[in-house]
Formats: C-alpha cells, sequence, structure tokens
C-alpha cells in the first residue's frame, strides 16, 4: 500500500520527533549522573578541605585548591596543594640553566611535595588527561610561596 505524499511528510515528521524525544531523554539523564558526580566532587573536595585546613593551614595561605577543567570551562577534577618547603621551591627556581630533563624532574618533584590531595594516581590521571593544567599548578604553588606568577613559571 503507497503512501500518499502528505502521509508519507506526516510519517517523516513522526520520526523526526520521536528521535530527537529519545535524544533529549538520554541528554537528560546524562545532564543528572553530570550532577551526581559533580556534588560527589564537591563533597570529596569538601571533607578534602576540612582535613587539609586542619593539618596545614589556612585556605589561600598555606593551600589552595586548583580545578582542572574540560575544553567546555566545567569542572573535570580538583587538587589541594600545600605552600611548598624553601629549599625545594628555591631547588625547583634553580633548575632554568639544567636543561629540560632536570626542569621537569624538578616540577614532577615540586607538585609531588605539595600535593595534599587527592592520592597521587588521581593526580597523576588529571595531569595526564589535562596537561595545560601544569602551569595553573605552578603558579598557584609559586602564589603559596610569594612569588609573582612569572617567578613561579621561571621566565
Amino acid at each position: 500500500m503507497s503512501l500518499t505524499p502528505a502521509q508519507e511528510l506526516a510519517a517523516l515528521k513522526a520520526q523526526r520527533t520521536a528521535l530527537a524525544n529519545a535524544r533529549d531523554a538520554r541528554v537528560a539523564e546524562a545532564k543528572v549522573a553530570d550532577q551526581i558526580a559533580e556534588q560527589r566532587r564537591l563533597l570529596d573536595l569538601e571533607t578534602a578541605l576540612v582535613d587539609a585546613e586542619e593539618k596545614h593551614g589556612a585556605l589561600g595561605r598555606k593551600i589552595a585548591v586548583v580545578n582542572f577543567k574540560h575544553a567546555d570551562d566545567s569542572i573535570a577534577g580538583s587538587c589541594i596543594v600545600k605552600k611548598p618547603n624553601h629549599q625545594i621551591f628555591r631547588k625547583f627556581q634553580l633548575t632554568d640553566t639544567k636543561g629540560e630533563a632536570a626542569r621537569s624532574n624538578e616540577i614532577d618533584a615540586l607538585f609531588r611535595h605539595c600535593l595534599v590531595w587527592p592520592s597521587l594516581d588521581t593526580f597523576e590521571a588529571l595531569v595526564e588527561e589535562h596537561p595545560g593544567a601544569s602551569a595553573a599548578l605552578l603558579n598557584t604553588i609559586g602564589r603559596l610561596a610569594g612569588a609573582s606568577a612569572e617567578e613561579a613559571a621561571g621566565k
């Protein structure tokens, strides 16, 4: 049995509407799942901040939060870093003349020394997924150490 042009048009529109509704439902479910994940991440961060402030000192003076962001500017994860030991920070600052490998090793050592939360494995996964966050980490650690952003970046 053949459809009239009007019937075919109505059937095509109905199929498109059904597909659009199914897509909207998937997007809505994903949005709720993202919101749940975000609330869990924030709860973990708040819990870690309470512990970090008790152990290391005030937020913004002795510790800081660095966020790892997706390209859409949503937060993929966070870490808490502490103010570096003056000797470790100075050693990092003095590596400019020792080559890129030495500089990379000192940056890794500085990150490991300053990392308060999350675990090292989680932190390394975040840095691997968001390598541009290393600059924000260096700037934040530098500010905690009392250096300007340019001094912390070694420029």
